[in-house]
């Protein structure tokens, strides 16, 4: 239920989900239950279903096409990868993954995955690989910094490299501070969460995003929105009054008696009094009537980013009430 209304209020077409624990037998309840609204793909654990693992794809079938979908279980509860028409005759191709946490059977699993599509030279190469790789590949995805496991790093890097990706959240805020996993444990930190996708699709790629979902999990939500190759170069378009100042009845009467004024040509009309002063009143106004929660909203926002891209908030000392544990308390 809370999957269905986040992919609905969030306008999120594709959506990779992590450690489903999601056997056949309620896959298939669940996908009768929401049959008209989402389309569900997954891919169990082999062994332990219930209980351990899984990965699945789940499609938005209000705004994504659905017809012709084409699905490919790579690792069986690990690896599950989808082609799906896009625009047109453009195809889509996303691979879903759920790495290993133990760090020495995350290595294998990535050479597993490149030899996989080498092996296959006839299946498409995914457009995007998206999921929670249980790896970081650079110090700084790490609070506190440090290297991770070398042989599973130098496997992702190699799987990434043969298929011409990069991780496009990095690639657009090279030097932030920001992470998708918080340990309860040791207070700790990591960004295990990715979306890679091919180094020529990045100037189509956007608004890139880690965010707090409004389901229950241990895990922050990456997201972007990708343009077809025959989407149109969009500016930022027109400036537009914001609706709440349609509310603002005293300055809107004010206005409407003056356009009215110059339509009955009681008044003429010069360059300082013309209808398109509108813009200039409104943008005046905007000013004066924002919420001021609006106003709050933004500075904690901008005070967040601050003290995330701060290097030494780890230290115990700096981590009280923050809902980090000190090391005393670990």
């Amino acid at each position: 239920m809370h999957i269905n209304q986040l992919m609905r209020d969030e306008k999120i077409a594709i959506l990779v989900v992590s450690e489903t624990h999601l056997n056949n037998e309620s896959h298939e309840s669940v996908q009768e239950l929401f049959e008209r609204r989402l389309h569900i793909i997954n891919s169990p654990d082999p062994i332990h279903p219930s209980n351990r693992n899984g990965v699945a794809v789940i499609i938005n079938r209000a705004i994504t096409n659905i017809y012709g979908l084409r699905t490919k279980e790579i690792v069986p509860g690990r690896a599950l990868m989808i082609e799906l028409n896009w625009h047109n005759e453009e195809n889509l191709c996303i691979l879903g993954v759920y790495a290993p946490t133990v760090k020495k059977e995350n290595g294998p699993f990535w050479n597993e995955l490149k030899d996989f599509f080498t092996r296959n030279p006839n299946i498409p190469k995914p457009h995007v690989v998206m999921g929670d790789m249980n790896v970081t590949e650079d110090t700084i995805d790490r609070l506190p910094p440090r290297r991770d496991f070398p042989q599973a790093v130098d496997a992702i890097d190699s799987f990434r490299v043969d298929l011409q990706l990069v991780d496009g959240w990095r690639e657009t805020f090279p030097g932030t501070l920001s992470y998708t996993f918080k340990s309860t444990n040791t207070g700790s930190k990591s960004r295990l969460d990715r979306i890679y996708v091919p180094s020529n699709m990045m100037d189509r790629c956007f608004d890139w995003r880690i965010q707090k979902p409004t389901i229950e999990t241990d895990h922050e939500m990456v997201t972007v929105r990708i343009a077809s190759k025959a989407s149109p170069d969009v500016g930022k378009g027109r400036w537009a009054m914001k609706p709440h100042l349609t509310k603002d009845a005293e300055e809107g009467r004010e206005l409407q008696n003056k356009l009215e004024d110059l339509i009955e040509g009681i008044t003429e009309r010069t360059d300082e009094y013309n209808p398109q002063e509108l813009t200039n009143i409104a943008r005046k106004r905007a000013k004066i009537v924002i919420p001021k929660i609006d106003r709050d909203i933004r500075e904690i926002e901008t005070q967040i980013d601050t003290f995330s891209s701060r290097k030494d908030t780890y230290a115990p000392e700096k981590t009280q009430g923050l809902g980090m544990p000190s090391k005393e308390k670990q």
